[in-house]
């Protein structure tokens, strides 16, 4: 299995490569007021708008808000780190994005290197899957397609369908 690792809050996940549709460098987001908390903001990607997700939030990590700006001429700093990622993916027909950090790249694995979490069934959460051992340490699973729970992902269909 090919997996797309990033590290996030000093910690390390991958994503299965499968899971993946595209992988763009980040860009602008358009935030929306009043939107539900998971919800990073709007991507206009050729035309169509695809919410996004900031997987550290969903990871129960804070992102820290950049220092304002000193003078006009400062540009403005952003929130995310060098190396953000936005991975796109979906379920069905309806896309969405995922802001990673820390981008480390591709690597494939052996399912041998698979161990199942320590978490029942019952009081994991969806989106995680487990962990690979590597020569490097543990390496969290996240199933991108299962980020958004079924009523999340109706509200931001009818929200972005409009």
């Amino acid at each position: 299995m090919e997996m797309l690792l990033f590290d996030i809050a000093g910690e390390r996940y991958g994503v299965d490569l499968m899971d993946v549709d595209e992988v763009l460098h980040m860009s602008t987001l358009r935030t929306i007021p009043s939107a539900p908390g998971f919800l990073a903001g709007v991507l206009n990607l050729r035309g169509a708008l695809v919410p996004v997700v900031d997987i550290q939030e969903r990871l129960g990590h804070f992102r820290p808000s950049p220092p304002p700006q000193i003078s006009a001429t400062e540009a403005v700093q952003s929130s995310y780190p060098k190396g953000t990622r936005l991975l796109l993916t979906g379920r069905e027909t309806f896309r969405y994005g995922v802001v990673m950090d820390g981008w480390q790249g591709i690597r494939q694995f052996d399912e041998q290197s698979y161990r199942d979490g320590i978490l029942t069934t019952e009081s994991k959460s969806p989106f995680i899957n487990g962990m690979n051992l590597a020569d490097e340490g543990m390496i969290q699973r996240i199933l991108l397609r299962r980020l958004l729970q079924d009523v999340e992902l109706e509200m931001l269909q009818t929200e972005v369908g409009r």
